[in-house]
């Protein structure tokens, strides 16, 4: 095989430094809100289609369909529900009331998967584009993943295929990644271009926007029917997300202008307490009935919660507090690197795991204060 010929250096500029990709984390949708394309170039029109979903189906199961226009309310002589398909989508046109898309979603990145412990399934020059790169993929035994190297890369229109992602570098921008199949989100589950969408029916409460120069995400996430106990709200995160540390949660939120009432009060990280048991970094501390959810909050282990006994003493069992919300965070890429980033970490060790001093959200297992 090619990879195997190749020295690793040639992935060097695909792969360093490496963060975090978790290929099972659905793409956001691709669709866009308030464009169409010349009327010159529609060759049908459907009615009463459900969801902009709906309609880019109807356009990817039509040869000459390259793009698909929705109409959310009714506009002129469309009725709201209208699926309009086109042949061309070379010049947007801007409208209200729509959603526009391709006739499939491409579901990449820029970036590049990372060559380790032997996940380089092979490499295949001379590849026309990426869709032919994924028509590979999806065609290989074990490919999880491809990397399509652009025509100003070096090796442009080499098509890496992967048994594992776990690794990932994104200051290849001649390189684009992606995956066989792919199943990305739906347009009202995308914000802000990330798939955000609640785990074990949760609700998603709200979302924080996002700052300039972080490229994590925070949202809020609620059991409506209060059955999950609080040392379980992670299960309601969004996938890959974990329950916000301190740091995160007072970096993040300097926009997010929300308030809950205290009855559904926010918990995010679990920490050891410094007499024994563990508690939750909880949010509304200072006994307000409304909590902003702009406003930053001291470090605190407030609703006692559960780690498991070799990490915490005498811990609770973390399950009389069901009426609490869950404050979720995406995965922060520095985190893990073995060296502490300002301002989403205080500790950082290297490792995934949580029987250390330092856990994996970078903050200290039992803090120094507060706890």
């Amino acid at each position: 095989m090619l990879a195997a010929l190749l020295p690793p250096l040639v992935f060097s500029t695909l792969l360093i430094p490496a963060i975090s990709w978790n290929p099972s984390i659905p793409f956001p949708s691709c669709l866009t809100e308030g464009v169409t394309w010349d009327p010159e170039n529609v060759i049908e029109l459907v009615i009463d289609v459900p969801t902009p979903e709906a309609c880019q189906l109807a356009c990817s199961a039509k040869a000459d369909c390259e793009g698909f226009s929705w109409i959310a309310d009714d506009i002129d002589l469309l009725v709201a529900k209208s699926c309009v398909l086109f042949s061309e989508t070379k010049e947007e046109i801007p409208h209200e009331n729509i959603i526009s898309g391709p006739s499939i979603c491409p579901c990449t990145i820029t970036g590049g998967c990372k060559s380790i412990d032997h996940n380089v399934i092979e490499a295949i020059p001379d590849t026309v584009n990426i869709s032919q790169c994924r028509k590979i993929c999806a065609e290989t035994d074990g490919c999880e993943a491809f990397t399509f190297l652009g025509e100003d890369h070096t090796l442009a229109n080499l098509c890496v295929l992967y048994s594992s992602c776990e690794d990932f570098d994104d200051d290849c921008t001649e390189c684009t990644t992606g995956i066989p199949n792919c199943e990305p989100c739906k347009f009202s589950e995308t914000f802000y271009g990330v798939c955000t969408v609640c785990s074990n029916d949760a609700l998603l409460l709200s979302y924080a926007p996002p700052l300039s120069g972080q490229s994590s995400r925070m949202v809020l996430c609620d059991d409506p029917l209060d059955k999950t106990c609080q040392s379980a709200q992670v299960t309601l995160c969004p996938a890959g997300y974990h329950l916000c540390s301190h740091l995160e949660f007072i970096t993040l939120n300097d926009k997010w202008n929300f308030s809950i009432n205290k009855n559904h009060r926010p918990v995010g990280e679990i920490y050891c307490r410094h007499k024994s048991g563990a508690g939750h970094f909880t949010l509304g501390y200072n006994g307000l009935s409304n909590i902003f959810l702009n406003i930053d909050e001291s470090m605190n282990c407030w609703y006692a919660s559960s780690r498991p006994h070799s990490q915490c003493t005498a811990t609770a069992d973390g399950c009389d507090q069901k009426h609490v919300s869950a404050l979720c965070c995406s995965p922060n890429p520095k985190c893990g690197n073995g060296a502490v980033d300002d301002p989403l970490e205080e500790c950082d060790d290297g490792n995934d795991s949580d029987d250390d001093d330092c856990l994996t959200t970078c903050t200290w297992r039992k803090p120094e204060s507060g706890c």
